[in-house]
């Protein structure tokens, strides 16, 4: 598979695939549930929750995921994370 990225709060592999990218925002969402971190939540939820595994979900998914990556009150290792998950969801749009 890919290498291991060992980022100070969540590990990411390089060239991941939709269960691990899924695995990676799972573990975003409780961390931001546990901060009551609701801008980031109401971003990313229901385009997380309703991607279909198509295209156009991961599409929505990918949108989501710039926008909650602007929040300036997330710590820089999610925004770091979620710039690296951009990379991957793109890829996963242009690549089906």
């Amino acid at each position: 598979m890919g290498t291991f990225y060992h980022g100070p709060a969540v590990g990411m592999m390089v060239g991941m695939d939709a269960e691990i990218a899924n695995q990676q925002i799972a573990l975003l969402v409780d961390k931001w549930c546990e901060r009551l971190e609701l801008g980031a939540l109401a971003d990313i939820l229901p385009s997380w929750l309703g991607n279909n595994g198509l295209t156009d979900g991961w599409d929505s998914l990918g949108k989501a995921r710039r926008s909650a990556s602007g929040s300036r009150r997330l710590p820089d290792d999610e925004r770091d994370l979620l710039k690296k998950l951009w990379v991957e969801i793109d890829y996963a749009v242009h690549n089906r």
